[in-house]
């Protein structure tokens, strides 16, 4: 782009956040200002200064660097010219570096950007408004004598002329303009229009257009009335609909704003701001119009009166001022006793034409509701009347009642003329000094576009910090000093910031009459006018996509007023970009669209709380089975798929495992060593899917190669219309018989272990428009169990998974000690350690006991007392006293049975009589059994009825031989067998065995 554009966007960038400062100077020459940072500036041309119509002066403008942009720079001394043309005077301090305006009755507003940081200082009647980095070079005007002198970056004019009541602008084909006054403010208006077949443009008599175009105008004059051409004014339309505004025949761009629109129209040669109204035939509509000038009073825009307009159709009637809703009201202050007209208006019904005259002597029933209901309709004089009314059209067809309230309130009026269709308007009345609306024109720093609007958000990238200033009006459109105002963030979109400090919007809406916490709680952040109605806050949010809608409440006595409604909204719009990746979005197996839906709409970075089982070694069910495969994807900066939106992209998961972890497969191939051109169970490897077009595409249908460590492992194409994959490409199978594979390529790769598969979701929608191409699984194989950290990382950006990997199916047991030797009543401890294949301890494992196989005898007195390291006893009758209870290996019959037929203790042993037992492996994988053969006291029962219980003790045994075979049968389940003859094994079991003796 040449020099001129660089600057055009400059001076944007300026307009919409980045703070100006304008700089002033003493009355000497420019080599009294060579006192500041020398750096490289280049000589571009000569550019205009123009002051309020006239050429000031015609300086040479020098380009050069500041903050990394190029831009223009203009000696101080031409500025200082500039502003004392319009009545303000300025000094240099070159010793602190400090330029000081003095602008009499003037209160400096805030600088949108706040003051920032150089090596300039600027003050406005000794307030700092801003600082920025100046610079130094000869002046070409001063031939080969010209000595150095000082030059500001052109852009940092902007916002202090603002807030010094002036306007200045900057482009590099017409140089720099400045509107301003010298002895107070200029004046724009009084409003006409033109064209009107009826009508003055009142409130109570609407300019009426039967169908033709409409003109409003406007002039704008400095202070001493000198009309000012060539500068942009603004022209707000509030209406039904948007209309199409022309200037000196060229379509105005809109720009929304709260209950309308705006539109720049710059003044002609003798001071006239001219715009033409209109809108599609046959559109019935109504209008206010009010122009602005680029002048402020203590940050208050001035703006002329507003004038009312209807547009009425041959079927269909107007109604005058019109409100789309009660949200955009028709803003008057409340009336009172002692002026009973403050807040009365007037609302006009137009009739359509009927045989080319006005329709005169025609009734329309005028009825009006209110919210509090204190609103009413009244009589020219504010004089309540009853509800509903009946009015005759006059001679122009139209017919009005005024409306009027004493109270705070918000009302519907309906108009329904005799025969005909009802019309609806809405009415709002506050409090003089309270605030309630926002001015339409706001500023942002940290934007990078838009306007805050509706229909022209403010747009930032994601995590950056937005601050933006409004200035909080009264129904008068005056600015209220001092309000208390409780930012909100609707639906608790993103974090207000408060120093370095940034807190979560809570998710919570306000209501009439709700408590406030100074702070804001619980709804978001309190924040206070200044002297001039201004205030700021700043916000960010980091989930890129999302429209933040921030509204803004009146607090009075610490409760939310104005009827609960918001004064005002500004909408931000988070973004990113979608030329690079932003994100790697991580999931369980086929997840990664669920997790993006569930994330709203945003990749999920991070994977926990998945379990996995131990690999077994030289297993391949869990690739094939896909149990242990993490799923990953791409993102851009708009949170989409990086692919969809680069479809010739290239993006490089760089595959990284810990701790004792493996990389054993990708999208289904192995990392086994047995593929040739892959590595083995690796820790690091990169897997790189690239977008291509083959010969044979086929419509709605993109292409991608998936390689490991450059091998290529597959192709695959996803239809963007349907989501629909294949991972069987051919070079016969495109459109006309083309291949679709890349050029040069014959076939598929195949591989010894393992087949090309894309993850589940592949193709499948993440929002409207988008779908998921970058997936990309790979398999993680660990054979202890831990919980490493997995990373999947594309340049700088990066995911993590932590996946917990737990012993996998019983498959090995250790005895210990194997051959034990019990003394004769007393217990014996036997550790029993279940383990997986890869010898990690299977925890709470159920393991059964089987006390005896087919043809086995009796277990004679042998007894188990206690479970890893629990005594086994139970509670008994009505004072539930604790008595023994040991499990018997046999039929107890001597002295007396057991009182009992179960025995539970839960995650321990669970016994009955006839259902078997099972003991549970505790943390380590152990299973304690304490066996005695004989002597075991336990609690028993003689049978009787009513039977008598008591503490027994079973027979001593000199000595006892027995045989425990424990197994593991195929079916996973684990059984102790324990008899009193010689071992034998269930078929399919693996036998160790235990003796006692």
């Amino acid at each position: 782009m040449g020099r001129c554009g660089d600057y055009q966007i400059l001076l944007k960038r300026a307009l919409t956040g980045i703070a100006a400062a304008a700089v002033v100077l003493g009355s000497v020459s420019p080599m009294a200002f060579a006192a500041t940072t020398t750096s490289g500036l280049t000589k571009a041309g000569q550019l205009p200064i123009v002051v309020n119509g006239s050429v000031l002066s015609n300086p040479y403008e020098m380009t050069g660097k500041d903050s990394g942009n190029t831009t223009g720079f203009f000696p101080v001394y031409y500025f200082e010219q500039a502003l004392a043309k319009i009545g303000y005077t300025a000094t240099w301090d070159g010793t602190t570096h400090t330029f000081a305006i003095t602008a009499n009755g003037v209160t400096p507003a805030a600088v949108a950007g706040g003051v920032g940081t150089g090596n300039t200082t600027v003050t406005v009647n000794g307030t700092v408004v801003k600082k920025f980095n100046t610079q130094v070079a000869k002046d070409p005007a001063g031939g080969a004598k010209a000595q150095a002198t000082t030059y500001m970056p052109v852009y940092y004019i902007n916002n202090v002329l603002t807030a010094l009541g002036v306007n200045g602008s900057f482009s590099g084909q017409t140089g720099l303009k400045i509107v301003g006054s010298t002895n107070g403010t200029g004046s724009i208006g009084p409003i006409t229009i033109g064209g009107a077949n009826s009508g003055t443009g009142a409130a109570a008599s609407p300019a009426v257009s039967y169908g033709s175009d409409l003109t409003v105008s406007a002039n704008l004059t400095d202070a001493n009335g000198n009309p000012v051409a060539g500068v942009n004014t603004t022209l707000s339309v509030w209406g039904s609909q948007e209309p199409t505004v022309t200037v000196n025949g060229i379509n105005a761009n809109p720009t929304a704003i709260t209950g309308g629109y705006s539109f720049q129209v710059a003044t002609n040669a003798a001071g006239e701001a001219v715009a033409t109204i209109s809108v599609p035939s046959g559109v019935a509509a109504s209008y206010t119009f009010q122009f602005a000038a680029p002048y402020t009073v203590n940050g208050t825009q001035v703006t002329d009166s507003k004038v009312y307009a209807e547009f009425v159709t041959a079927n269909t009637a107007a109604i005058s001022p019109y409100a789309a809703d009660s949200s955009d009201a028709y803003q008057v202050p409340v009336s009172s006793l002692s002026n009973e007209t403050t807040g009365l208006v007037p609302v006009t019904v137009t009739l359509p034409l009927l045989n080319g005259e006005p329709q005169a002597n025609v009734n329309v029933n005028f009825s009006i509701s209110s919210v509090h209901g204190d609103a009413f309709l009244a009589n020219s004089a504010g004089t309540e009347l009853t509800s509903p009314q009946t009015v005759a059209t006059n001679s122009q067809g139209q017919a009005t009642i005024w409306v009027n309230s004493n109270e705070a309130d918000t009302a519907t009026i309906t108009a329904t003329p005799s025969g005909q269709t009802g019309l609806t308007t809405y009415v709002g009345w506050g409090d003089s000094g309270v605030a309630t609306q926002l001015n339409s024109t706001l500023g942002a720093s940290g934007v990078t576009g838009g306007s805050g609007t509706v229909g022209s958000p403010y747009t930032a990238s994601a995590s950056s910090n937005v601050t933006v200033t409004a200035t909080a009006e009264d129904v008068l459109g005056n600015p209220v000093p001092n309000a208390t105002l409780l930012i909100t963030s609707v639906g608790g979109k993103g974090k207000y910031v408060s120093g370095s400090t940034a807190t979560d919007f809570p998710n919570a809406t306000p209501a009439s009459g709700s408590e406030v916490s100074s702070t804001g709680s619980p709804f978001g952040q309190i924040v206070t006018t200044n002297a001039n109605g201004q205030f700021s806050f700043t916000a960010n949010d980091s989930t890129i996509g999302d429209d933040d809608q921030y509204n803004v409440y009146v607090i009075q006595n610490s409760e939310v007023g104005n009827s609960g409604d918001s004064i005002g909204s500004i909408y931000v719009n988070y973004t990113g970009s979608t030329t690079s990746v932003a994100n790697v979005g991580v999931a369980a197996n086929g997840q990664l669209v669920t997790a993006y839906v569930n994330n709203s709409n945003a990749p999920t970075t991070s994977l926990s709380n998945v379990e996995y089982p131990s690999t077994v070694e030289n297993s391949s069910d869990y690739v094939t089975n896909g149990l242990n495969n993490i799923e990953v994807g791409a993102f851009d900066g708009s949170a989409q798929d990086y692919l969809a939106d680069n479809t010739s992209g290239t993006v490089t998961y760089q595959l990284s495992s810990g701790g004792s972890s493996f990389i054993d497969a990708v999208d289904g191939v192995y990392l086994d060593g047995e593929n040739p051109g892959l590595p083995n169970k690796v820790t690091a490897v990169n897997a790189t899917v690239t977008g291509y077009t083959p010969a044979g595409a086929q419509a709605d249908t993109d292409y991608f190669q998936v390689s490991v460590n450059g091998t290529t492992i597959g192709y695959y194409s996803v239809n963007t219309s349907t989501g629909a994959t294949s991972t069987t490409l051919s070079t016969t199978s495109g459109t006309g018989g083309a291949s679709e594979l890349p050029a040069g390529v014959t076939a598929e790769p195949t591989f010894t272990k393992g087949t090309f598969a894309l993850p589940s979701d592949e193709g499948n929608v993440l929002t409207t428009g988008h779908r998921l191409v970058s997936g990309l699984n790979f398999s993680v194989g660990d054979e202890s169990t831990e919980t490493p950290t997995v990373t999947a990382a594309i340049g700088s950006v990066s995911a993590t998974a932590k996946p917990q990997f737990i012993p996998g199916g019983a498959a090995k047991l250790a005895a210990s000690p194997s051959l034990a030797s019990p003394v004769n009543g007393t217990g014996e401890n036997v550790t029993l350690t279940v383990e997986d294949a890869n010898g990690n301890p299977v925890v709470d494992a159920p393991v059964s006991v089987v006390t005896g196989q087919a043809g086995a005898t009796a277990n004679t007195n042998l007894w188990i007392t206690a479970v890893n390291g629990t005594s086994l006893s139970q509670t008994f009758g009505t004072n539930n006293t604790t008595e023994p209870t040991p499990i018997p290996l046999y039929a107890v019959t001597t002295p007396e049975a057991t009182a009992y037929n179960s025995v539970v203790l839960p995650g321990v042993v669970s016994w009955g009589s006839t259902s078997g037992l099972t003991v549970y492996t505790d943390a380590n994988g152990k299973v304690q059994l304490t066996l005695q053969n004989g002597g075991v006291n336990y609690y028993g029962t003689d049978g009787g009825s009513p039977a008598t219980l008591s503490l027994q003790t079973s027979p001593s045994t000199s000595s006892y031989q027995a045989t425990a075979v424990v197994s593991y049968p195929s079916s996973g389940t684990t059984t102790i067998d324990i008899n009193g003859s010689a071992p034998t094994a269930d078929a399919g079991d693996t036998v160790s065995t235990i003796n006692w003796q």
